[in-house]
């Protein structure tokens, strides 16, 4: 029986001002979900084994997402899917919106249809309120496209890739930490209006920080990173960020942000920069929160992995 493997990579969405615009796919981790046809199973019924999250179906964001996809194509066959869970869950680095895509990519190759990417991703984002409770594209986006995304269009859904105009690493420093609903949590947060001189002043960062990037000018970079709305309505979440944040552009990092809606922070760096300093206050700061973490470094990564074996 043919079965279609997919793997994804870890995504960082927002990078600063680009909330639910901008995405950042990496190899941090990677989860891998395995897709089959059941014919033993009632027409239509989605199967799910996985370890770490929910396995009913309307719970599992790649189960949400199947069940709109199944719906709007009239797929009546069964499917079993594996789920292998590697990207932290509830960690801010895109751990629903790799199952999502990847149930979504899995579907699209075992029965050939032809669906392209931004596509995709209309799917995929569905599966997202089943963490979040709510319809977010960014870190589909990246898992499916691959590399640094900006999310240009929410209706329909169109996502295209910015070019990285330099050699950019990363450090994610991940707190052990669980909040039940941190995703939706995060989000009701965030103000329902701000000032005019608020928008101005992420528009000129979100310009900067994307003229960076294609540019490959650092010092763009790091001006841009930096957020006057979401992050600063988010800090009773994580008040080790911004001492950590201070230390990295101290050390000379190319930039430094809260991966998604936290609690992991992401260091850009390069050759320039003094990345043991970095690491050395950091885990100071973190020891002094109490709180277990981690550290882990990576690079921008691919997008979705496609493999067929019987």
């Amino acid at each position: 029986m043919e079965k279609i493997t997919v793997k994804a990579f870890s995504t960082s969405a927002n990078l600063g001002p680009g909330f639910d615009i901008l995405a950042l796919a990496h190899n941090a981790f990677c989860d891998e979900l395995t897709m089959e046809k059941n014919p033993d199973s009632p027409y239509g019924s989605i199967r799910i084994i996985a370890n770490g999250v929910p396995t009913e179906v309307e719970k599992n964001s790649a189960g949400l997402s199947l069940l709109k996809l199944f719906h709007e194509y009239g797929i009546r066959e069964s499917v079993t899917i594996r789920i292998k869970k590697n990207v932290p869950v509830g960690a801010g680095l895109g751990g629903s919106g790799c199952s999502s895509a990847s149930s979504v990519a899995a579907v699209n190759e075992l029965f050939d249809l032809g669906i392209s990417r931004d596509e995709q991703i209309r799917f995929a984002m569905e599966g997202e309120a089943a963490s979040s409770g709510s319809a977010h594209p960014d870190n589909v986006a990246a898992s499916i496209y691959g590399n640094l995304v900006s999310v240009n269009s929410l209706n329909p859904p169109r996502a295209r890739n910015i070019n990285i105009g330099l050699e950019l690493k990363l450090l994610s420093i991940i707190p052990e930490t669980h909040i039940n609903g941190k995703t939706g949590m995060a989000r009701s947060m965030i103000p329902h209006q701000i000032t005019l001189e608020s928008h101005v002043q992420n528009s000129r960062s979100l310009s900067s920080l994307i003229a960076g990037f294609m540019s490959g000018k650092r010092d763009l970079i790091q001006e841009g990173m930096n957020d006057y709305v979401v992050e600063t309505s988010r800090i009773s979440m994580f008040p080790f960020y911004w001492e950590i944040k201070e230390n990295a552009l101290r050390n000379n990092a190319v930039g430094a942000c809260v991966s998604g809606a936290g609690p992991t922070i992401l260091i850009l760096y390069d050759g320039e920069t003094n990345i043991k300093a970095i690491e050395e206050r950091s885990r100071y700061i973190m020891n002094a929160s109490g709180l277990n973490y981690r550290m882990v470094h990576s690079v921008p990564s691919e997008g979705i992995i496609i493999e067929r074996s019987e």
